[in-house]
């Protein structure tokens, strides 16, 4: 709905349309009008007079819509999610990464009863998306080794501050160690993974969340934290339920 006049989307293309002399009967001339129309899409415009916390932003298939981003810390030697949660939809991915990964460090810290500002967290990897220059300083002044590719190849390092130029400069030698690739190639095992079983097998990328602070996704992360501790290959030693079936008799519990 539009903040000013309470329009419908559509109702209010149409009208614009109509002013520029479009034939409103011709459907994929409306389309082609919004779709070339300058200054669209703002949240300073428009907003879900159901949902107000909703944003407009990108989905995962291109699409804009109104949504939120979840979000998920998770631990690279375990898989379990440390930390959940979801962002604004017009919020960038990289907003406060260096507050959210110390909240996550205090969440480990608080499940092994050890004290919250002890180091626990030694690296930290994610996608190009997450890359800010002012937040590796903040992490690499902690402690944390950043292993965050630089989405900027010919990044001009003579225009930052000392500060942050050796945070770049340490980021990009730890993306190219041995042991950076290793943490890249687990980081798209294990988040990729954790996505695909919320989104996906537990049905968050249909279900339709009201409220920022939705308990949902919170509740599927968790499930799936139990799951990834209670597999059968952890349990009885066998990868899935289909390949111990053939082995012994079958129980059911009702």
């Amino acid at each position: 709905m539009h903040r000013n006049t309470e329009e419908q989307y559509w109702d209010y293309v149409k009208r614009l349309a109509a002013e520029q002399g479009v034939d409103l009967q011709d459907t994929a001339a409306v389309r082609k009008f919004d779709r070339n129309r300058p200054g669209k899409g703002s949240n300073q415009e428009w907003e879900n007079p159901h949902d107000p916390d909703a944003k407009i932003g990108r989905t995962k298939d291109g699409a804009t819509d109104m949504i939120y981003k979840p979000e998920a810390v998770v631990d690279l030697d375990t898989g379990a999610i440390v930390r959940a949660q979801v962002q604004l939809g017009d919020e960038s991915d990289h907003k406060d990464m260096s507050v959210r990964i110390l909240e996550a460090q205090q969440n480990i810290n608080r499940a092994s009863k050890t004290k919250l500002d002890t180091l626990t967290v030694e690296s930290v990897t994610s996608d190009k998306g997450y890359y800010a220059v002012s937040e590796l300083p903040v992490l690499q002044q902690e402690g944390i080794r950043t292993v965050i590719c630089d989405p900027i190849d010919n990044r001009r390092l003579d225009k930052l501050e000392p500060a942050a130029r050796r945070a770049v400069l340490g980021a990009r030698r730890s993306v190219k160690s041995k042991s950076g690739k290793e943490l890249l190639r687990r980081r798209g095992m294990h988040i990729e993974r954790s996505f695909a079983h919320i989104l996906d097998c537990g049905g968050m990328r249909r279900a339709t969340l009201r409220g920022w602070e939705n308990p949902k996704q919170t509740l599927q992360a968790g499930g799936r934290v139990l799951q990834s501790f209670t597999t059968d290959a952890q349990l009885f030693g066998f990868g899935t339920p289909s390949s111990w079936r053939p082995s012994g008799p079958c129980f059911f519990y009702t």
